[in-house]
């Protein structure tokens, strides 16, 4: 597969679309990431564990912000003093959770942009075609009862 350019890549990334084609959304609603490119049919997690590098890229950023914040606050007021403290509290706690779906964006695109996506990763037709749910079973459906599950009690 061709390499797309960084600066595309890294575009797609921060619009969260697809590495690979860029129409495909990444996300169905909040939360909630497609396991394929409804365009493209493209994988979007190579391998169990892939996100953990959006972990970082998330702390990365996350930290900058707060740091950043911290010393124009620091150097302005040449001191610490209780209503920034307060403000950057509130900040490392939202900006993780406001900043995942870019996290995850941005890694995608640098990772596909390192290794660009093999044949491998796309899906046939059959498996195109094929509904994304799984199975019903208690264990990936913690409201269903015991009683409801096949060969349940």
């Amino acid at each position: 597969m061709e390499r797309v350019p960084l600066r595309q890549s890294l575009r797609r990334g921060l619009c969260l679309r697809c590495p690979h084609c860029g129409a495909g959304r990444l996300f169905r609603r909040p939360f909630f990431l497609h396991r394929r490119c409804p365009s493209c049919s493209l994988r979007f997690q190579r391998e169990n564990g892939y996100f953990v590098g959006a972990v970082y890229v998330n702390v990365i950023a996350t930290e900058g912000l707060l740091l950043s914040f911290f010393l124009v606050q620091f150097l302005r007021n040449e001191g610490i003093r209780t209503p920034p403290i307060v403000l950057l509290s509130v900040l490392a706690v939202a900006l993780p959770i406001l900043f995942l779906h870019h996290s995850r964006s941005i890694w995608m695109a640098v990772d596909f942009w390192i290794q660009p996506p093999r044949s491998h990763e796309f899906a046939t037709a059959p498996e195109r075609d094929a509904p994304s749910e799984r199975p019903k079973s208690p264990a990936n459906d913690p409201g269903m009862l015991d009683e409801e599950a096949p060969g349940g009690r």
